[in-house]
Protein backbone atom coordinates (compact mmCIF):
# COMPACT_ATOMS: atom_id res chain seq x y z
CA UNK A 1 0.00 0.00 0.00
CA UNK A 2 2.91 2.36 0.68
CA UNK A 3 3.96 2.03 -2.96
CA UNK A 4 0.59 3.37 -4.16
CA UNK A 5 0.80 6.24 -1.66
CA UNK A 6 4.26 7.10 -3.00
CA UNK A 7 2.95 6.99 -6.58
CA UNK A 8 0.07 9.30 -5.66
CA UNK A 9 2.51 11.75 -4.08
CA UNK A 10 4.73 11.71 -7.17
CA UNK A 11 1.66 12.19 -9.38
CA UNK A 12 0.86 15.41 -7.57
CA UNK A 13 4.49 16.55 -7.98
CA UNK A 14 4.35 16.20 -11.77
CA UNK A 15 0.79 17.45 -12.19
CA UNK A 16 2.02 20.91 -13.23
CA UNK A 17 3.90 19.31 -16.13
CA UNK A 18 0.71 17.50 -17.18
CA UNK A 19 -1.16 20.79 -17.11
CA UNK A 20 1.55 22.46 -19.20
CA UNK A 21 1.47 19.65 -21.79
CA UNK A 22 -2.31 20.08 -22.11
CA UNK A 23 -1.92 23.86 -22.54
CA UNK A 24 0.85 23.56 -25.14
CA UNK A 25 -1.17 20.97 -27.09
CA UNK A 26 -4.09 23.39 -27.30
CA UNK A 27 -6.64 20.99 -25.82
CA UNK A 28 -10.16 22.41 -26.16
CA UNK A 29 -13.66 21.29 -25.17
CA UNK A 30 -15.00 18.46 -27.31
CA UNK A 31 -11.62 17.28 -28.60
CA UNK A 32 -10.69 13.62 -28.33
CA UNK A 33 -7.52 13.23 -26.26
CA UNK A 34 -5.38 10.20 -25.48
CA UNK A 35 -3.01 10.16 -22.52
CA UNK A 36 -0.66 7.35 -23.62
CA UNK A 37 1.14 5.47 -20.83
CA UNK A 38 -0.96 7.67 -18.57
CA UNK A 39 0.25 6.44 -15.21
CA UNK A 40 -1.76 8.32 -12.61
CA UNK A 41 -3.47 10.45 -15.26
CA UNK A 42 -1.17 13.46 -15.24
CA UNK A 43 -2.25 14.61 -18.71
CA UNK A 44 -5.66 12.88 -18.76
CA UNK A 45 -7.03 14.75 -15.75
CA UNK A 46 -6.20 18.29 -16.94
CA UNK A 47 -7.39 17.38 -20.46
CA UNK A 48 -10.74 16.27 -19.04
CA UNK A 49 -10.89 19.43 -16.93
CA UNK A 50 -10.45 21.39 -20.17
CA UNK A 51 -13.58 19.70 -21.53
CA UNK A 52 -11.97 17.08 -23.79
CA UNK A 53 -13.32 13.57 -24.24
CA UNK A 54 -10.34 11.86 -22.68
CA UNK A 55 -8.95 8.34 -22.68
CA UNK A 56 -6.08 7.17 -20.48
CA UNK A 57 -4.07 4.10 -21.52
CA UNK A 58 -1.65 2.27 -19.23
CA UNK A 59 -0.31 -1.24 -18.90
CA UNK A 60 -0.45 -1.28 -15.10
CA UNK A 61 -3.77 -2.09 -13.41
CA UNK A 62 -2.43 -0.50 -10.20
CA UNK A 63 -1.65 2.77 -11.99
CA UNK A 64 -5.07 2.77 -13.63
CA UNK A 65 -6.68 2.24 -10.23
CA UNK A 66 -4.77 5.22 -8.86
CA UNK A 67 -5.71 7.27 -11.94
CA UNK A 68 -9.39 6.43 -11.42
CA UNK A 69 -9.18 7.57 -7.79
CA UNK A 70 -7.47 10.82 -8.75
CA UNK A 71 -10.00 11.49 -11.52
CA UNK A 72 -12.82 10.97 -9.04
CA UNK A 73 -11.14 13.42 -6.64
CA UNK A 74 -11.00 15.98 -9.48
CA UNK A 75 -14.58 15.10 -10.48
CA UNK A 76 -13.80 14.34 -14.13
CA UNK A 77 -14.87 11.43 -16.32
CA UNK A 78 -12.17 9.62 -18.25
CA UNK A 79 -12.22 6.31 -20.14
CA UNK A 80 -9.44 4.16 -18.69
CA UNK A 81 -8.02 1.38 -20.88
CA UNK A 82 -5.47 -1.24 -19.94
CA UNK A 83 -2.96 -1.68 -22.73
CA UNK A 84 0.57 -1.02 -23.89
CA UNK A 85 1.79 2.13 -25.63
CA UNK A 86 3.67 -0.02 -28.17
CA UNK A 87 0.47 -1.75 -29.31
CA UNK A 88 -2.49 0.51 -28.62
CA UNK A 89 -6.01 -0.90 -29.00
CA UNK A 90 -7.35 2.12 -30.88
CA UNK A 91 -8.29 2.84 -34.47
CA UNK A 92 -6.00 4.80 -36.75
CA UNK A 93 -6.50 8.56 -36.50
CA UNK A 94 -8.91 8.42 -33.59
CA UNK A 95 -7.55 11.30 -31.48
CA UNK A 96 -7.18 15.05 -31.92
CA UNK A 97 -4.38 15.14 -29.36
CA UNK A 98 -2.01 12.42 -28.15
CA UNK A 99 -0.21 13.25 -24.92
CA UNK A 100 2.20 11.51 -22.57
CA UNK A 101 3.80 12.77 -19.38
CA UNK A 102 6.78 10.69 -18.25
CA UNK A 103 5.17 7.43 -19.41
CA UNK A 104 5.97 6.74 -23.08
CA UNK A 105 9.70 7.04 -22.44
CA UNK A 106 9.80 3.78 -20.48
CA UNK A 107 8.61 1.63 -23.39
CA UNK A 108 11.37 -0.69 -24.59
CA UNK A 109 10.96 0.06 -28.31
CA UNK A 110 11.03 3.80 -28.89
CA UNK A 111 10.50 3.53 -32.66
CA UNK A 112 7.40 1.36 -32.20
CA UNK A 113 6.08 3.71 -29.51
CA UNK A 114 6.54 6.74 -31.76
CA UNK A 115 4.83 4.92 -34.64
CA UNK A 116 1.85 4.12 -32.39
CA UNK A 117 1.59 7.71 -31.13
CA UNK A 118 1.48 8.87 -34.75
CA UNK A 119 -0.89 6.08 -35.88
CA UNK A 120 -3.69 6.97 -33.45
CA UNK A 121 -3.38 10.72 -34.13
CA UNK A 122 -5.66 12.45 -36.65
CA UNK A 123 -3.76 13.88 -39.64
CA UNK A 124 -4.18 17.46 -38.36
CA UNK A 125 -3.60 16.52 -34.72
CA UNK A 126 -0.90 17.37 -32.19
CA UNK A 127 1.40 15.20 -30.10
CA UNK A 128 2.83 16.59 -26.86
CA UNK A 129 5.14 14.56 -24.63
CA UNK A 130 7.19 15.23 -21.50
CA UNK A 131 10.32 13.24 -20.66
CA UNK A 132 13.00 13.40 -18.02
CA UNK A 133 16.15 14.80 -19.64
CA UNK A 134 18.21 11.97 -18.15
CA UNK A 135 16.29 9.53 -20.39
CA UNK A 136 16.85 9.03 -24.12
CA UNK A 137 13.45 10.59 -24.94
CA UNK A 138 14.72 13.68 -23.11
CA UNK A 139 16.91 14.86 -25.98
CA UNK A 140 15.68 17.08 -28.76
CA UNK A 141 17.57 15.02 -31.34
CA UNK A 142 15.95 11.75 -30.28
CA UNK A 143 12.41 13.15 -30.19
CA UNK A 144 12.82 14.85 -33.57
CA UNK A 145 14.23 11.68 -35.13
CA UNK A 146 11.25 9.67 -33.89
CA UNK A 147 8.36 12.10 -34.27
CA UNK A 148 9.51 14.81 -36.67
CA UNK A 149 9.90 18.55 -36.33
CA UNK A 150 9.06 19.71 -32.85
CA UNK A 151 9.20 22.73 -30.63
CA UNK A 152 10.65 22.25 -27.18
CA UNK A 153 10.33 23.65 -23.69
CA UNK A 154 12.57 22.74 -20.76
CA UNK A 155 11.85 22.86 -17.07
CA UNK A 156 12.87 21.46 -13.70
CA UNK A 157 11.00 19.85 -10.83
CA UNK A 158 12.05 19.11 -7.28
CA UNK A 159 11.66 15.34 -6.76
CA UNK A 160 12.83 13.74 -3.52
CA UNK A 161 14.91 16.81 -2.72
CA UNK A 162 16.66 16.70 -6.07
CA UNK A 163 16.21 19.02 -9.04
CA UNK A 164 15.30 16.97 -12.15
CA UNK A 165 15.22 18.38 -15.63
CA UNK A 166 12.50 17.58 -18.14
CA UNK A 167 11.76 18.30 -21.77
CA UNK A 168 8.34 18.93 -23.29
CA UNK A 169 8.09 18.33 -27.04
CA UNK A 170 5.22 19.63 -29.19
CA UNK A 171 4.77 18.05 -32.62
CA UNK A 172 2.20 19.46 -35.06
Amino acid sequence: MREIADLAKRAELVSEVGQRVVELAGVEPGMTVLDAACGAGNAAIPAAQAGARTTGLDGSPDMLSLARERAADYMVEIDWVEGHVQEMPFADGGFDRVLSVFGHMFASDHERTAAELRRVLRPDGVIAVASWTAERWGTEEHVSALLGDASFERGTLEVDGESRGYLVALIR
